[in-house]
């Protein structure tokens, strides 16, 4: 079957139809199916302790901006109501969410693909959206590349002088600015976006056109919530994120250079696209667009310098839409072409989609330490656990996936590394100071609370220009207010590798600043 045969399948609606519902329904099944990682199951919680009357940011910690956890709690608010489990309702409202996105994205390739693309498209753009981000439906990534990929269609129709309706102008906007919200270094792309197209259109760019109007009110909207109902996000959390985020990280120390290459090494797939590129020499301005965004992603990895797997779902979609167009090109192409698109989505469909998910099934989304697990498993479930990790994984994840509670403000102790750096920086020494004191006081009152019967203290080395070691118990008792308390109420049980167990030996009273229910 040759791709122009292939083309003339996916022109009847009836095969293009059954083409997008299988990948839908592969998606949402596997969605629902997989547990949480350990972001979005922390999203859930925190959406839930909105619920329940805790102010964000002061009796839940986070670092990230609000809108994701604000957009978490109809999920939530709906799987209690039906006792159908925030995480399904939330894949299932995602996914049709999704659809919509697929339709916008129908309408806005009207007239910039021909019709025998047009279906290769719409498939490979629900691909790229949902397969490649199958375990992390839902993270941000994946919500900044479908935003990114409607911004770019609606520019490429401004461009070509294409007619735009004021609803598809309006839609696009509306759900671009959720996905260009969710973190600071997405503003990037609209940007970036806006600022070709000027240079494109040149006298005939116009700023303030629907989608430009409704994108920018509604930044201005989200700002005044955050500064309204969100004050303690600017007041706390962004001097502690601008001290700690990008003060440490697997690099710390080595060459600038170095470390970009270890950020960029997982972006490695993208060098098969941009080898195709250079054969094919294709200018399509939609084309050269998707490489424009993939240039824009992996300035924000690089931004980033954390490396995580859900960094690259932006990258990784877009790279997959570009051969997927290349597959239904209309334009003839020579058979080594023909053979190299194929084989790269081969590649990708093993490497980007058939491997992670395996990998997911076998150790899960956020995979455990196995000894702590032990540890957990050997207390009763009446036995309230509270872990002192710098691992999220470690300190709540693994509580709520055995079905206990969690009594920590903190997702886990990740800013003590970076803040020990910049502590023993001269110009930021007091600040850094200052902000280990609070992390170290909001701990001391969450395990005065919630009077856990053992603490788990995980002993930690990062390697680095200066090496640290960070060993929570060790970090709390550095206070002589708090090593005195420590000394009173708990004492040293057992280890196993690096993991201390303090097991509490005296009655601890609750405060009178003590929520009156468990957390």
């Amino acid at each position: 079957m040759t791709p122009q045969k292939l083309s003339d399948y996916l022109a009847k609606p009836v095969v293009l139809g059954g083409c997008l519902a299988f990948v839908w329904l592969a998606s949402l099944i596997s969605a629902v199916a997989l547990s949480p990682a350990a972001d979005i199951a922390w999203r859930y919680f925190i959406a839930g302790g909105i619920l329940e009357g805790k102010t964000l940011y002061r009796d839940v910690i986070d670092l990230n901006p609000p809108l994701w956890f604000w957009a978490a709690i109809p999920s939530v608010w709906i799987g209690n109501v039906f006792g159908a489990g925030a995480h399904i309702v939330a894949m299932s409202l995602a996914h049709l969410s999704c659809l919509i996105a697929l339709w916008m994205f129908a309408k806005g390739i009207d007239g910039i693909l021909s019709k025998s693309e047009r279906g290769f498209a719409l498939v490979g753009f629900l691909v790229a959206i949902l397969w490649v981000a199958v375990a992390d439906v839902g993270q941000r990534e994946q919500s900044v590349l479908i935003a990114s990929v409607l911004w770019l269609v609606l520019a490429l129709r401004r461009d070509a002088q294409l007619p735009v309706s004021l609803g598809l102008a309006v839609s696009i906007a509306c759900f671009s600015a959720y996905g260009f919200a969710l973190k600071h270094y997405f503003v990037l792309i609209p940007l970036a976006v806006e600022l070709v197209l000027a240079l494109r259109l040149g006298k005939k760019w116009r700023p303030f056109r629907p989608e430009t109007l409704v994108l920018g009110g509604l930044a201005i909207g989200y700002a005044l919530l955050v500064f309204f109902f969100a004050q303690d996000f600017l007041a706390e959390i962004v001097p502690v994120a601008a001290l700690s985020y990008d003060a440490f990280n697997a690099w710390t120390g080595k060459p600038a250079w170095y470390a970009i290459l270890m950020v960029i090494g997982p972006a490695q797939f993208l060098l098969v696209p941009l080898v195709l590129m250079i054969r094919l020499r294709d200018r399509r301005p939609i084309i050269l667009g998707l490489f424009g965004l993939c240039f824009l992603f992996l300035i924000i990895i690089i931004g980033q310098m954390k490396g995580f797997f859900y960094h690259y779902i932006a990258l990784k979609g877009v790279s997959i839409l570009i051969l997927v167009l290349w597959l239904g090109r209309e334009a003839p192409m020579a058979a080594i072409d023909k053979w190299l698109v194929r084989l790269g989505l081969v590649g990708f469909f093993f490497s980007m989609i058939i491997s992670p998910l395996q990998t997911v099934l076998k150790e899960g989304a956020t995979p455990v330490s196995g000894n702590l697990l032990h540890l957990i498993r050997a207390e009763p479930p009446s036995n309230r656990i509270m872990i002192l990790s710098t691992v999220p994984q470690n300190s709540f994840l693994v509580l709520a996936q055995q079905g206990r509670s969690f009594g920590a403000r903190h997702y886990s102790m990740w800013m003590v590394p970076g803040l020990m750096v910049q502590g023993q920086n001269q110009k930021t020494a007091d600040a850094a100071k200052a902000q280990l004191a609070r992390v170290r006081r909001e701990y001391l009152e969450d395990i005065q609370c919630f009077a856990p019967t053992i603490l788990i203290s995980q002993k930690e080395k990062f390697k680095g220009q200066k090496s640290i070691q960070t060993e929570g118990m060790a970090f709390l008792r550095e206070d002589p207010t708090a090593d005195r308390w420590m000394a009173d109420h708990y004492r040293l049980e057992s280890r196993l590798d690096d993991f201390q167990v303090w097991r509490q030996m005296k009655p601890i009273g609750q405060g009178a600043n003590c929520p009156s229910k468990s957390r």
